[in-house]
């Protein structure tokens, strides 16, 4: 990801790899805030995000996320329908809105934006709007334009957003990451590094979180104590 202001130096930075359509994403996502503030860590924390693509085979023409899962899986679609009411019952649980059926395609330009959002220190803000609306079934973040709104919605230029887009140039950053990403061996997400040296593969839950979060802290040194 480009570069942007660094953490305070007693705030501790959670470098974050995900896809906004990945649904344990979503899930890691509420877990983790929830965890930042049962240890009272809320407003002392960095959540710097990574792109990391699902599929980066997949195509660039939507089709429903019912139909990608019964193929990849090899099942039909009422198989693929069990799958995705379990992690529905577990977000909801959670609070979170969690429609079945869902757009997917290649989140390349997704992750173009939120690279974008992130050389303001907004890409946390992004991309937690961007994944909370398409789970809830109100924003296709495949659609260029319901995109770009989304973006400008949460205080980005859209027009800086559009010129970003047109230039090939942006897609750099994105392979960056994903190669970071192999290096620290994450072959999926959500993946979060903790003060740049605890990972923490997958959904863990709140309480994993909490240990994660205890533990990279007295790495990092900013253990209040």
């Amino acid at each position: 990801m480009a570069p942007d202001p660094d953490p305070a130096p007693q705030e501790l930075l959670l470098d974050v790899w995900a896809d906004v359509i990945c649904p344990f994403c979503l899930l890691g996502d509420e877990q983790l805030r929830r965890a930042i503030e049962a240890e009272g860590l809320t407003g002392a924390v960095r959540i710097r995000r990574h792109s990391f693509e699902l599929d980066p085979q997949a195509p660039a023409e939507p089709r429903s996320n019912l139909e990608y899962l019964a193929e990849k899986t090899g099942t039909d679609r009422e198989e693929a329908i069990r799958r995705e009411q379990v992690v529905q019952s577990a977000a909801q649980a959670l609070g979170l809105d969690f429609v079945l059926e869902r757009p997917v395609a290649s989140t390349l330009a997704v992750h173009r934006v939120v690279q974008h959002a992130g050389r303001s220190g907004r890409d946390d803000e992004l991309f937690r709007a961007l994944q909370q609306a398409y789970f809830a079934g109100t924003l296709d973040p495949f659609d260029p334009e319901a995109l770009i709104r989304a973006a400008g919605a949460q205080g980005l230029d859209e027009d800086a957003l559009r010129a970003d887009l047109a230039d090939p140039a942006s897609e750099e950053a994105v392979r960056a990451d994903e190669d970071a990403a192999a290096r620290l061996g994450a072959r999926g997400v959500p993946f979060v590094v903790i003060a740049g040296r605890l990972g923490v593969p997958g959904a863990v839950g709140v309480d994993a979180f909490r240990d994660a979060l205890r533990q990279g802290r007295e790495l990092a040194g900013t253990d209040a104590g």
